[in-house]
């Protein structure tokens, strides 16, 4: 079982919980249910990416498994949006964990690691490592991948990952989003990288695009469509992911 030290829970609580995230957040909230964990992101009212979590539900609540860095600044915005909504927004007493056999499915891939929220006494993040070069393998982004109100989901392969509902309606961000779908205008995509000496976060790949997250020899990237497709290097190896 390996500790994610690098993520965080937020409850989520109170009898308009599902309406106010509703109307939030990429995916439909009418399916979550306990013991199944949902792909999301709330995003910007042009449909840049702001953050993105794990949905579940326990005891009448909604979980939301977050990034530890940013939790903060999600509850602020939550807060924001709540008005005079019946909800109550405050962090959770529970730690994430990556397991093979406990846990929920990672909705993402059934290439990952399982998803285990608990309050069991804290396990050490040495392998915190092992956890994210199995993404990266996997051709899978972590919150640390995403540009923050400048990259839209959809260069992320998030219809791919489960992330986004294109049949629940109107949420924040929703309209972008839909265009790029339905009207084809998706220019860029993430590809996994292989090589060694890897750029970089943010290095220009020349006529490819920009270099994201990497670890040991593999990594991701944020590529032009049409030049990743006609992209060759011995230097480098890239390919589409298969989830």
């Amino acid at each position: 079982m390996i500790y994610l030290s690098n993520r965080v829970v937020i409850k989520i609580s109170g009898a308009d919980a599902r309406s106010f995230l509703q109307g939030l957040t990429t995916q439909d909230i009418n399916l979550l249910a306990p013991d199944k964990l949902l792909y999301a992101a709330t995003l910007t009212p042009q449909g840049k990416y702001l953050f993105d979590y794990f949905l579940t539900e326990q005891d009448g609540s909604i979980l939301l498994d977050i990034e530890a860095s940013r939790a903060d600044e999600l509850i602020k915005k939550l807060n924001i949006y709540k008005l005079r909504s019946d909800v109550k927004i405050e962090k959770a007493d529970l730690k994430v964990h990556a397991d093979l056999h406990a846990g929920m499915a990672d909705p993402r891939s059934t290439k990952l690691l399982k998803r285990l929220l608990t309050n069991l006494p804290q396990e050490t993040d040495a392998d915190l490592a092992k956890y994210k070069l199995n993404l990266l393998q996997h051709g899978v982004p972590d919150s640390d991948d995403f540009i923050v109100d400048k990259s839209f989901i959809m260069h992320y392969r998030f219809e791919d990952l489960h992330g986004v509902s294109f049949t629940k309606g109107c949420y924040v961000g929703q309209e972008n989003t839909a265009r790029m779908k339905y009207k084809g205008t998706v220019r860029k995509s993430i590809y996994k990288v292989e090589g060694e000496g890897l750029p970089q976060f943010g290095a220009e790949i020349e006529g490819l695009g920009t270099m994201l997250t990497s670890q040991g020899n593999f990594g991701l990237a944020l590529c032009d469509i049409d030049a990743a497709e006609n992209f060759s290097t011995q230097e480098m190896g890239l390919s589409a992911p298969e989830y």
